[in-house]
């Protein structure tokens, strides 16, 4: 019995400690169940009723059965966060909730006679086992197999397993002792007194099992009620060592005194109204301890209470005005006092309730900033002061300030980081050494949290500087930018009327060329013909630049159109070698071409495409020294046309080649090679290039030689009609 009643208790306890919990409950149901089992158990193993035992014999089977379900459903939550239940939870609640429908069916059964009956022979008790039985044992097997598994289970996920391992190993002895003392031994010995006797065995199982709780709930925290039962043990001490002190006197004084003999029901009442009035003792207290402190301690405070509320705050923001504000109002409320209003000499800044009527008072609160940085106290109270101070009593008397307390470094001058200003207490009483000490305690606290405020602040107004600077910066660069625009569009204009008007004198100076070298105007010597070749020459590429510069205005202008014809691109190449040959022999290079014998027609932009071609090779010529040799590659692919100009030149250096294709842009060693380059040449033939459907081919090493070109894809490109072969004859280099 009085291992019930300890189990019994201690999931009281743990129930009380928090109800709401989900272990703390299922503990407390096993317990009950285990309770009343050996309750029931130690019923039938001492009192034998014929009309009563066989009844209490069935509802100890019960009463098992039900033991069984909750050390199950103790095992699922056990150790188990909130988030653990609620992901296995549905599934395994309906279990339970099953299983537990189930014991009460089988309950019936038991109770009705199914699974056990009793024949009480000459004041002896014989149990008797049906077929039934057999199926009770499994089921309470797979109880408790069960919950250890899911113990086990348990084990596996946490990091601290000493309690679990507590709980397994006392639930373990108990299922084992029980096992032998109820199921084992009535099978093996039929002398029911033995059997009775080595009841023990499951006695102490369920003692270990009680001691294994023990240690979990009070030494590894399974539940934390070590300090409920620790206070409620000496309350009930205190409590019982009173009311025998208290008989004492009473019945000593009574009898030996005045004689009086008091009976036993009188004495039975006087005890339980002594335990009565122990029990109302501290309520009482409570209430006469609060009427009492209200009446005489009105000002009273918890100063930890005053502390926590104030870091709380502190440690929620940083914006000093909230900071101040709120900690004001806790300070005001905690000392009740008429207002609080904290000061920060950087910026003149007051927050609090009573702010906005002390800023108004600006000569007194002068006087307050300046006087008291030369009080050598950090709590200066208004009746404290002297002669010396009859400004600062006087200011302080003006604006209703009591209590002056400094706050930071250098709070003995005047360049301390503020003050706290309070003004009267509510109940009239004068501050005392406890509010000085608390208060000075506040300033301090307040020191780190202004320190951090202000910080922070000069970090926003500083990065709301930079974002001036930055919006300021980038106005400028928007006005510079748009400026570089209209000059950009004056000289794309410029480019455009210069072209135009060059173009018409430079095409007579071509056409008069062209009639003198073809002997119009009479017989040319060869030193002539050559001479006039060269300006002839320069001038065809004084054409092609001012083709490149009108298109380049065509293209900021949104004119430039791409003419497509069927054109035969072998022949056009051959055109275009013609008058650049003379120009490699003298420079000594040594320019190719092998014309493809049948070649396709494909709709191109002749004209276009001419001025691209001749700007690969008049490059490959200018930059490639004495003694090179330059290719010209043309071959119809089975998926393009592709058009290569290989020299063996000066090459692109790596680092530049991703700038090569853009507007006016020459590479370092081009611009040393050829001063006189505009760098619009690469620019308009990728521009040609690209709107026509192709794509250009770039390769390149420094010193080692390009390749510029471009192919066509014949998916974008189909092959046209053959047009006739021209029967101009070319003279291969």
């Amino acid at each position: 019995m009085f291992t019930a009643f300890a189990v019994l208790i201690a999931g009281l306890l743990a129930f009380i400690r928090n109800t709401k919990g989900a272990q703390n409950r299922w503990f407390f149901i096993v317990t009950i169940f285990i309770a009343l089992w050996i309750g029931l158990n130690f019923y039938d193993s001492n009192f034998v009723i014929p009309s009563v035992t066989e009844t209490v014999l069935r509802f100890e089977f019960v009463a098992a059965l039900f033991i069984a379900w909750s050390v199950l459903g103790f095992s699922r939550v056990l150790q188990a966060n909130v988030t653990d239940i609620r992901k296995s939870g549905s599934g395994e609640q309906a279990v339970l909730v099953g299983l537990l429908v189930a014991n009460l069916l089988f309950s019936l059964l038991i109770v009705s006679g199914g699974v056990v009956n009793a024949d009480i022979t000459d004041g002896v008790l014989n149990v008797e086992y049906t077929n039934w039985f057999f199926l009770y044992v499994l089921v309470l097997f797979a109880y408790f197999g069960y919950a250890l598994v899911r113990l086990l289970i348990r084990r596996r996920v946490i990091e601290d397993r000493s309690a679990i391992n507590t709980i397994f190993f006392g639930v373990f002895i108990a299922f084992v002792a029980n096992t032998l003392s109820n199921l084992i031994f009535p099978f093996l010995i039929n002398n029911r007194q033995a059997v009775e006797a080595l009841n023990i065995v499951g006695y102490l199982g369920l003692v270990i099992f009680v001691f294994s709780l023990f240690i979990a709930i009070t030494r590894q925290r399974l539940f934390d009620i070590k300090l409920v039962v620790a206070r409620s043990l000496a309350y009930l001490l205190s409590l019982a060592v009173l009311a025998g002190i208290y008989g004492l006197v009473i019945f000593g004084i009574s009898q030996t005194v005045f004689n009086i003999d008091i009976s036993v029901g009188a004495q039975i009442f006087l005890a339980t109204s002594t335990g009565i009035l122990g029990l109302a003792f501290q309520p009482f207290r409570r209430v006469f301890d609060n009427v009492t402190t209200h009446i005489f301690y009105q000002d009273a405070y918890d100063p930890q209470k005053l502390f926590d509320q104030l870091n709380k705050v502190l440690v929620s923001s940083l914006d000093v005005g909230y900071l101040m504000r709120h900690s004001s109002a806790i300070i005001s409320s905690t000392l009740k006092s008429e207002f609080c209003v904290i000061n920060l000499n950087r910026g003149d800044r007051l927050f609090g309730e009573n702010a906005d009527i002390l800023a108004k008072k600006k000569k007194a609160m002068r006087v307050i900033r300046f006087e008291s940085g030369r009080v050598k106290h950090n709590s200066i109270l208004d009746d404290s002061l002297g002669q010396n101070h009859i400004d600062l009593r006087q200011a302080m008397a003006d604006t209703g300030v009591a209590l002056i307390v400094k706050i930071g470094p250098g709070r003995l001058h005047t360049e301390g980081m503020g003050e706290i200003l309070l003004g009267f207490k509510k109940s009239g009483n004068p501050y005392n050494d406890q509010d000085f000490r608390n208060l000075e305690a506040v300033a301090n606290v307040l020191v780190l949290a202004i320190q951090n405020a202000l910080r922070f602040e000069e970090i926003q107004r500083f990065n709301e500087l930079l974002q001036e600077k930055v919006e300021e910066a980038t106005r400028k660069l928007r006005d510079t930018n748009q400026k570089l625009r209209e000059l950009d569009d004056t000289k794309d204009d410029f480019i455009s009327m210069a072209s135009h008007q060059l173009r018409t004198p430079l095409t007579s100076v071509k056409g008069y060329l062209s009639m003198v070298l073809e002997g119009d105007a009479g017989k040319v010597t060869a030193t002539q013909k050559k001479m006039l070749g060269q300006a002839f020459t320069s001038s065809q590429r004084m054409v092609y630049l001012i083709a490149d510069l009108l298109n380049v205005s065509r293209l900021k202008t949104g004119k430039f159109v791409i003419d497509a014809h069927p054109t035969n691109l072998a022949e056009m190449v051959q055109e275009e070698i013609i008058p650049l040959t003379e120009s490699a022999n003298a420079r000594g290079i040594d320019l190719k071409y092998h014309k493809p014998a049948n070649f396709p027609a494909i709709d191109l932009d002749e004209t276009k495409t001419r001025q691209v071609i001749m700007n690969f090779i008049d490059n490959a010529i200018y930059y490639t020294p004495s003694g090179g040799h330059i290719e010209v590659q043309l071959e119809d692919t089975p998926t393009s046309y592709e058009l290569k100009v290989v020299d063996d030149g000066i090459g692109v250096p790596k680092v530049e080649q991703h700038h090569l294709f853009t507007k006016f842009y020459r590479a370092g060693n081009a611009r040393k090679a050829r001063p006189d380059g505009t760098g619009l040449g690469l620019f308009m033939a990728k521009k040609v290039i690209l709107a026509q459907g192709g794509s250009i081919i770039f390769e390149s090493r420094e010193g080692k030689g390009s390749t510029f070109g471009f192919l066509f894809p014949k998916k974008h490109h189909p092959a046209s009609k053959p047009l006739p072969v021209a029967t101009t004859g070319v003279k291969q280099p």
